[in-house]
């Protein structure tokens, strides 16, 4: 019984490495989009986000108006 328990144990570490070993790697990969998105962000005209932001103001302004 105990060479069971002493195996299952081996697995279990096993197991819990290789889930902090793959939580690691999302948080990197997380990381890695977030700077993609920014470099997407910085090549995006300058009109592209003026009417961007014109878009959500005008969403913000009907809300605000059929609040009223």
């Amino acid at each position: 019984m105990t060479k069971f328990l002493q195996k299952w144990g081996q697995i279990a570490k096993r197991n819990m490495r290789t889930i902090s070993q793959n939580s690691h790697i999302s948080a990197h990969d997380r990381e890695k989009e977030t700077k993609d998105r920014k470099k997407q962000d910085k090549n995006i005209s300058f009109f592209t986000k003026m009417a961007q932001n014109r878009r959500k103001a005008d969403v913000l302004t009907n809300c605000q108006n059929c609040i009223k």
